[in-house]
Parts: structure tokens; sequence; C-alpha cells
């Protein structure tokens, strides 16, 4: 997973994180101790290699309480659809409705 990083401000990829946020966000070395340290003074691989180790935690997070990882990317066709991955592997293409404040399955796109 590539993240890709809009400086100084902005997001995080399509995941909305603030860049201040990740700015300032503890990050664990490898001998476990907290830190806080810029995550512009790292490597681009280096920040690479961490956001997606964090991201991965927070999917198996977000999976743990029964929640579909929800998110956009290049197969959304319009800004109102998403993409929701299961715990399960299914990945579905979903509508949301913001006047009822939900989510309406469009398709499968588990295997492409």
């Amino acid at each position: 997973m590539q993240v890709n990083v809009l400086r100084p401000k902005g997001t995080i990829s399509r995941f909305g994180v603030p860049s201040w946020y990740i700015n300032e966000m503890i990050i664990m070395t490898a001998d476990n101790q907290d830190f806080l340290k810029s995550v512009f003074d790292l490597s681009e691989e280096e920040m690479n290699r961490r956001m997606k180790q964090r991201l991965d935690e927070l999917k198996n997070e977000i999976f743990e309480k029964g929640l579909p990882l929800t998110y956009q990317d290049d197969r959304c066709p319009t800004p109102c659809h998403y993409i929701r991955e299961y715990k399960d592997g299914r990945i579905h293409l979903a509508e949301f409705d913001p006047d009822k404040m939900e989510f309406k399955f469009v398709r499968d796109i588990t295997h492409g």
C-alpha cells in the first residue's frame, strides 16, 4: 500500500487522516519505546512502512468490532460510492444515501 502525503497541510491518502495529526502521532520504535517524532523526519519508505503497519492495526480493530472497513478508491465511480471490505474477505461497492444515513449495496467486487 502506498501512502501519499500532502505537505504541510492535507490528508494522508483517502483515509482522511489530517497531516497535522500524523505529524504529532506517537510512533513505536523497534524496541517498543514510545517517543514523539515528526513523521516528516522519516524517509518516505519508513513513513510508508509505519503507516501501513498502523493502518493494518486499525483495520483489525474495525473488524474485531464486527464492522466493515469503509473507504474510497479509484473503483468508486462517484463521490457517493464507497468500498466496504469485510473480515471474511468480501468486498462490496456501496452507495451512501445521506438522507437515510445508510449504505446501499451496489455489487460484489471481491474478485475484480
